[in-house]
């Protein structure tokens, strides 16, 4: 009866505070990183701009802010030590000054204020683990948007066991009045995709062409499992892609974008992504399909010389034949190329169309879909698709 009237008050104190100090100090952070990320990605262009500062300066004004929200934080969650404790102080003195009794009576007394004091490390543990997760509470609802979102899309909980066995494709893969809008853009928005239909059989090199916004890289989305189509469906020898069979299909695709990953590994590692055991016969025919094996041999350690961070050591046409090896090594059985070529010189695009080129003529159960602006990039093509 003494300690739940000094809690209830606090809390209705500092609940509000609590939660917005919290808030603030999160959404602060999250712009903390997006600056540290957009400074490493954009270096050369800050650099050459004399951008730092600016940059610099955005960094620390929020620093000032975590500082400020952290400090009033821990002032706030610092009250109920000591309100408790005067308040039991005070509460245990007036008993002892009106108190009149027995000696009996007396021993009760005692017996109880020991108790309470007893109690009191349990009531602040309660009490700042209450305050603790309040002030966290912003984290614990993006959490719960999450788990909520999962539960509306094709998320099961129980996906089937044998889910992340490689998917069966042997003849073709159907997209079927496929539509697709993002879930911001306003309902009178006409779609990225509507009512797209296309059936790729297996070994052929499809071409899908189309001008900048025109959905490709989102139709690329779909096909590889990551967007939930609004309306129609993929389907890959009958078996309809979706939640409880997207391992299946990323275990049989191989994806090679503009900007290929390139970790801080040696040559060996990066087109063995994820593989703590290298098949080195498997890679020195990888090596030979993408015309890697002359720059292999070249390399100090050879496979095992380390690239640099991000592939500082290697050319534009270089960095796409490590994707494109990387997904032979994986033994994909479909490739999907997104604008691989956009950002080459000529004589380097023309290379590693040739490389894409010999790849189809030689491996004819390889299926290749590709996405490009130009024509001479789809030119090998057995179809063109325009979007």
């Amino acid at each position: 009866a003494g300690f739940v009237p000094v809690v209830w008050l606090y809390v209705q104190l500092v609940r509000k505070k609590l939660t917005y100090y919290g808030r603030s100090e999160n959404e602060i952070r999250r712009k903390q990183m997006r600056i540290i990320s957009e400074t490493f990605k954009g270096y050369t262009e800050i650099q050459l701009n004399h951008a730092f500062p600016l940059f610099h300066k955005r960094f620390e004004e929020g620093l000032q802010k975590i500082s400020l929200y952290r400090e009033e934080t821990d002032r706030v969650m610092r009250i109920p030590s000591g309100m408790i404790e005067c308040y039991v102080a005070a509460g245990l003195f007036l008993a002892v000054l009106l108190g009149r009794g027995s000696a009996v009576t007396q021993l009760t007394f005692g017996i109880i204020a020991i108790a309470v004091l007893r109690m009191l490390p349990a009531v602040r543990t309660l009490v700042t683990g209450w305050a603790q997760l309040r002030n966290a509470s912003y984290a614990v609802e993006t959490i719960q948007e999450a788990l909520n979102l999962a539960q509306t899309t094709d998320c099961p909980d129980n996906v089937p066991e044998d889910s992340d066995l490689p998917l069966q494709f042997h003849k073709q893969i159907d997209i079927q009045n496929l539509t697709f809008s993002f879930p911001d853009q306003a309902e009178d928005e006409k779609p990225v995709i509507e009512n797209f239909s296309l059936t790729i059989k297996k070994g052929e090199c499809i071409g899908i062409q189309g001008v900048s916004g025109a959905g490709k890289s989102t139709l690329f989305n779909l096909l590889l499992g990551f967007y939930s189509p609004l309306r129609g469906e993929i389907r890959i020898d009958g078996t309809l892609l979706d939640a409880s069979t997207r391992a299946g299909w990323h275990a049989i695709v191989g994806y090679v974008p503009q900007d290929v990953f390139i970790m801080d590994g040696s040559l060996a590692e990066n087109i063995a992504l994820g593989q703590e055991t290298i098949d080195y016969e498997r890679l020195e025919n990888v090596l030979e399909n993408v015309k890697l094996k002359e720059f292999a041999t070249a390399l100090p350690e050879n496979v095992h010389t380390r690239i640099g961070e991000n592939g500082c050591r290697l050319s534009g046409g270089q960095r796409q034949r490590v994707g494109i090896a990387r997904a032979l090594y994986k033994q994909a059985e479909i490739l999907f190329f997104d604008e691989a070529t956009s950002s080459l010189d000529s004589q380097t695009e023309k290379e590693v169309t040739a490389a894409i080129n010999d790849l189809s003529t030689v491996c004819r159960e390889l299926t290749i879909v590709i996405i490009a602006h130009r024509d001479s990039s789809l030119a090998f093509c057995d179809r063109i698709i325009p979007l």
